[in-house]
C-alpha cells in the first residue's frame, strides 16, 4: 500500500520536514555578532586581509562544538564548505591552522571581551 501520493500538496516544507539547513542556527547567531572591534586589525594597504570575522566566528563555532584543536576545526571546514560559508569563508581558500594561532596570539584580550559582550547584551 502506498502512502504517499505524489500529487500530493505537502502542509511543510521539505526543508521545515527533514531539516535540511542544520547550519541556520549558526546564520542567525553569526549575524548577531559585532565584528567592529577587529577593524582596527585590517591593513589599509598591502596584501589582501586575513578574514578576522570569518575566524572569530570559526573560533566560536569550536568552543559551541567542543572542538578541540585547530587542525580539526580547518578539517571541518574543509570537510563542509557550507560551513565554511556561513562563518564567512570563500570555501576554496580557506584559513590555515597557523592563521587561527595568529589571530589568538596578535589579538587584546580586550577585543574578544568587546565581542562577547555584544553577544550577550
Amino acid at each position: 500500500m502506498n502512502r504517499f501520493k505524489t500529487n500530493q500538496k505537502l502542509l511543510f516544507r521539505v526543508e521545515t520536514i527533514s531539516n535540511l539547513r542544520p547550519l541556520e542556527k549558526y546564520e542567525i547567531l553569526f549575524s548577531y555578532l559585532d565584528t567592529s572591534p577587529l577593524k582596527m586589525l585590517y591593513p589599509s594597504t598591502g596584501r589582501p586581509p586575513i578574514p578576522y570575522e570569518a575566524l572569530l566566528k570559526a573560533l566560536a563555532y569550536k568552543n559551541i562544538k567542543n572542538v578541540s584543536y585547530f587542525s580539526d576545526l580547518v578539517r571541518e571546514l574543509q570537510d563542509n564548505p557550507d560551513l565554511a560559508l556561513v562563518l564567512g569563508f570563500h570555501p576554496l581558500r580557506l584559513s590555515c591552522v597557523e592563521n587561527f594561532s595568529a589571530i589568538l596570539r596578535d589579538t587584546e584580550n580586550r577585543i574578544f571581551q568587546e565581542v562577547s559582550d555584544s553577544l550577550v547584551s
